[in-house]
């Protein structure tokens, strides 16, 4: 691997040098640094707001039409959904039926499948416009199996996570990045205290998969993960596809897809990750030194061990709006969006089938719209079958919220020292944003998730808008805040720049004990991490097969 040694210069630029020791001291005095405090870190209440913004973005002279993804939200309260078999009560006007998704990202990308497929269909994409799970992810388009194939998701660390939990063991420190795991079962005993038999069969279950998913498992994969690779890459296809034609209309693409690097001082851990990776049939190898140089901003006097992922690639932020616009506007009259909630379903009481949908619309109206079929994706598990016979509500499905960290960071390197790694003339703006924007998205074996999704040439120095992502939480709907302190501990360790935080709160997704996404009937659930490259649905001819 590449070594090159640094050294701070009085005029407040980073150099390379050819023999030069690497000074020690602070992360000031080397030149690279996280500059947001740790105390800053350790004052954010993770509770209080869904996203936080952390600095003031004018004393930071930042740009907002950069920031291109949201800084502050609020919680938001689920909205039940209940399926109901019609009722002459109802009132269905005398509308055309229509196809009718609702939800977020996949239900979206199913609807484009339909309509790629289907284009004189007349199609209806209901979404509440509130701040979606995709807007808060990290934004890389990643092929991979289930985290049970994970060394963090191994019997042992299992073991030891369900010990800190229940209080037994103390959490490793989040500074300490040999040690540090990204999994946490937070507050155990509370939660069997609150739901005994819920939460035991919940754990139980997930030992129990975990135990499967050896024992069915060859070279350590399994059937499922190999049929979730297979499905994230026919996605990742269609999402390219219809990027390219995105791009054709607007100049605008969805999806950059080239390759995205796993990176990690471990060179042990790398190298078994890519003997699982090419198990699975994802093409990797060991990036070349040049394209460690040109293509990321990560030291080069770490020893680091970078593994070449082909053809992932990283979605644009504005992914699903460019996506509503591209079909909205090819198909004015037959591809329709509504923001709204979608309150109950109506179904034939003898076939089943949909029949129409009551919705209650952003402005506070209320719709019963006929359909031709359903595809809902809430994100939630809030979902219900009404028996009128008795009166009772039936859950459709049980999920698992696990959430991790979501972060907005500015990185701020001088422009001297870019032109010198990437060996470009100076003060050509044009050759600078040509390497700036082929930086490539990159995770490490502790699940952070760096992606550079915009940048900035401002004087003599360059800005680059960053989002980082990590941890995994389970059953709960906030993050853990040392994920957060992870995160700017290998930011300041083994990244190029002066780093600050601009916003931070939690990302939740949805996953079953399977860990792999589930599409039943009318409803797609469980995408888990996976929900942004494994969102276009599989076709009806590729079942998913079942570890039992």
């Amino acid at each position: 691997m590449l070594i090159v040694a640094r050294n701070w210069c009085s005029r407040g630029g980073v150099h390379a040098t050819k023999s030069m020791a690497r000074p020690t001291g602070s992360s000031r005095a080397r030149g690279y640094a996280v500059l947001t405090s740790r105390a800053t870190l350790d004052a954010l209440d993770l509770t209080k707001n869904k996203v936080q913004q952390i600095a003031n973005v004018d004393s930071e002279k930042i740009d907002l039409a950069k920031i291109r993804v949201p800084i502050k939200a609020n919680w938001a309260s689920t909205q039940k959904i209940v399926v109901k078999s019609i009722s002459k009560s109802i009132n269905i006007p005398n509308e055309e039926p229509v196809y009718l998704f609702f939800g977020g990202i996949p239900a979206l990308m199913a609807a484009a499948k339909m309509k790629t497929k289907y284009p004189e269909r007349n199609l209806l994409f209901i979404n509440n416009g509130i701040l979606s799970k995709s807007e808060q992810s990290g934004h890389q388009a990643h092929n991979h199996p289930s985290e049970f194939v994970a060394a963090d998701c191994n019997k042992r660390n299992l073991a030891k996570t369900m010990a800190r939990g229940l209080g037994i063991l103390s959490s490793p420190d989040p500074t300490d990045i040999e040690n540090y795991s990204y999994l946490h079962f937070p507050k155990i005993f509370k939660q069997f205290l609150e739901k005994p038999n819920q939460n035991l069969q919940l754990y139980t279950s997930f030992f129990k998969q975990r135990i499967l998913h050896d024992l069915t498992s060859k070279n350590g994969v399994s059937v499922q993960d190999r049929w979730l690779c297979r499905t994230i890459e026919k996605s990742l296809d269609f999402h390219e596809t219809l990027s390219d034609k995105i791009a054709a209309k607007t100049g605008l693409r969805t999806l950059k897809r080239d390759f995205r690097i796993y990176w990690s001082h471990d060179h042990k851990g790398i190298a078994a990750k890519e003997a699982t990776w090419k198990e699975l049939g994802i093409p990797c190898e060991t990036i070349s030194e040049l394209e460690l140089i040109k293509r990321t901003i990560l030291r080069l006097d770490k020893n680091l061990a970078v593994l070449k992922i082909s053809k992932d690639g990283q979605f644009e932020p504005e992914t699903s709006k460019r996506v509503i616009k591209y079909f909205s506007d090819e198909y004015p009259d037959t591809f329709k969006v509504l923001e709204g909630e979608v309150n109950e379903i109506y179904t034939n009481p003898l076939t089943h089938e949909p029949e129409a949908i009551k919705v209650k619309e952003n402005h506070g109206e209320i719709r019963i719209v006929p359909v031709k079929s359903v595809f809902g994706t809430p994100g939630h598990d809030q979902v219900f079958k009404y028996d009128p016979l008795n009166g009772t509500e039936k859950q459709l499905w049980k999920s698992v919220p696990v959430s991790g960290i979501s972060s907005l960071w500015i990185c701020t390197i001088p422009r001297k020292e870019l032109e010198n790694r990437w060996q470009i003339n100076e003060n050509e703006d044009a050759e600078l944003i040509s390497h700036l924007t082929k930086i490539c998205p990159g995770a490490n074996l502790c699940n952070l998730h760096v992606t550079v999704f915009d940048h900035e040439i401002r004087d003599e120095n360059v800005q680059l808008y960053v989002r980082a992502s990590q941890g995994a939480n389970f059953n709960s709907n906030v993050a853990d805040k040392n994920d957060l302190v992870n995160i700017a501990t290998n930011l300041d360790k083994f990244f190029i720049g002066d780093w600050r935080l601009i916003s931070a709160g939690t990302c939740t997704r949805q996953t079953g004990v399977t860990n792999v996404p589930t599409i039943s009937g009318m409803f797609g659930y469980d995408y888990s991490g996976v929900g942004y490259s494994a969102s276009v649905p599989p076709d009806e001819n590729d079942p998913k097969p079942s570890l039992f």
